[in-house]
């Protein structure tokens, strides 16, 4: 008796398996050819247009040239009349910075050309007097170098400009050496980027840039390379290098400001050019999906547009019609495309320069992004129903978490079908005795 339940328990839970298995792989079929039905695409037509290749970073204005006032003697603080914001002219006197020890040392000095003069006057005979007038010469001389230091007492601007900092007030002592204000040539300013170590070889003296601010909206500016400091700064692992831009025309900029600059390190004027999504790579290879006379297409579901950003190429979703070089969207039959191997050249985040392949004016499709479940479909397969090529692509960057989607969808499934079973076996084992 107890060999006859047992048998038919196992006539049940195989018969379990096998519906609830059957069940599966039937709808797995059926999802992956709905979703073959229901794939969609656009098209655009590779044209010729300009590339420009670019360098991004970021960084804070400064003036191209800044200069300080700084005191020549010890002393205190007179006459300083400027303040933060003022405009000053190259010469103009800026403050003194009096020293009664310079003042008494002048005295002195003078005092003693003075009398030296008069020995000159009253030497005796020749010899004398030429002795006593290298004597006048070195009083005169020691007495000039104080004047001068007397006269240096008084601080002018270095370059014209606007005072951006003043650090010391009227009737304040300072010290030799101390700033006590200043001036920045805002005529002329600079962008300081940070430029990282993997992007820097790119960069090189005499480039130009494109400049926006953070705090200009609606307005772009350019700019120019102007040096490249050959020692890196090293911070959590990663290394940067200063690379100074000068801005062409800062009409509105002020300093401290932040900055994003894209650095052009290489382009090209009429290259042959598609979206960087057409492009398809397998095994070490390009591929771009050609669009044939034989495709049919549903109605329109939207469209893609180019727009150009100070030579940079952008495609984005539109509600109206109009794309690269077409305006093809919606349901593409299996028979719609084929596979054509590419040679690329010059690439940016937007486009890519086709070099051998394709023709100006050949339409290739891109595809539409599609759910989860369709996604998963397509990516267990290849590249939709065309070509049969397996591997990864740049119209299929999310293949590895589809599949694993799939993968955690088929355990599930199982664990279902093998809980359903057991529990099924268990209630006819109970009913057998």
């Amino acid at each position: 008796m107890k060999s006859k339940v047992i048998k038919v328990v196992s006539v049940v839970a195989a018969v379990c398996l096998l519906g609830g298995g059957g069940y599966y792989f039937y709808n797995k079929s059926a999802k992956a050819k709905a979703a073959s039905n229901t794939t969609r695409y656009y098209t655009v037509t590779a044209q010729r247009s300009n590339i420009d290749v670019t360098v991004s970073a970021t960084g804070t204005v400064e003036a191209t040239q800044t200069k300080d006032v700084v005191a020549n003697n010890s002393g205190t603080v007179q006459n300083l009349g400027v303040n933060v914001g003022d405009t000053v002219s190259q010469g103009s006197t800026i403050a003194k910075v009096q020293s009664d020890d310079i003042d008494a040392a002048v005295s002195k000095a003078n005092l003693t050309v003075q009398q030296q003069q008069l020995q000159v006057n009253n030497a005796k005979n020749a010899n004398d007097e030429a002795m006593q007038e290298l004597s006048l010469q070195s009083a005169q001389s020691d007495l000039n170098n104080k004047i001068e230091q007397q006269n240096k007492m008084t601080l002018t601007a270095p370059i014209g400009g606007v005072v951006v900092a003043k650090n010391d007030n009227n009737g304040d002592s300072v010290q030799a050496g101390k700033a006590l204000i200043t001036i920045a040539d805002l005529s002329s300013m600079k962008v300081d980027v940070q430029v990282d170590e993997l992007d820097i070889s790119k960069v090189k003296v005499g480039q130009t840039a494109d400049i926006k601010f953070d705090a200009i909206s609606g307005k772009s500016y350019t700019g120019t390379v102007d040096s490249i400091s050959q020692m890196g700064t090293t911070s959590n692992n990663v290394t940067t290098y200063d690379v100074i831009v000068t801005i062409n025309n800062p009409d509105g900029v002020k300093i401290g400001m932040n900055a994003n600059v894209n650095i052009k390190v290489t382009s090209k004027s009429d290259a042959l050019a598609i979206p960087v999504e057409a492009l398809i790579e397998r095994n070490n290879k390009k591929y771009v999906m050609l669009k044939t006379n034989s495709s049919s297409t549903t109605s329109q579901q939207g469209s893609w547009s180019k727009s150009n950003n100070s030579g940079n190429n952008s495609y984005k979703r539109s509600s109206s019609n109009g794309s690269f070089g077409g305006n093809s969207s919606g349901r593409i039959s299996t028979l719609g495309g084929k596979l054509v191997e590419v040679e690329t050249g010059l690439e940016n985040e937007t486009t890519v320069e086709i070099t051998s392949g394709i023709k100006e004016g050949d339409q290739v499709m891109i595809q539409l992004p599609q759910s989860t479940s369709t996604n998963s479909q397509r990516s267990s397969s290849g590249f939709g129903s065309f070509g049969g090529l397996g591997g990864g692509s740049r119209q299929s960057g999310s293949s590895s978490k589809n599949n694993e989607d799939n993968s955690n969808s088929s355990s599930n499934n199982n664990s279902s079908n093998n809980n359903s079973s057991g529990n099924n076996g268990s209630g006819n084992s109970g009913s057998g005795k």
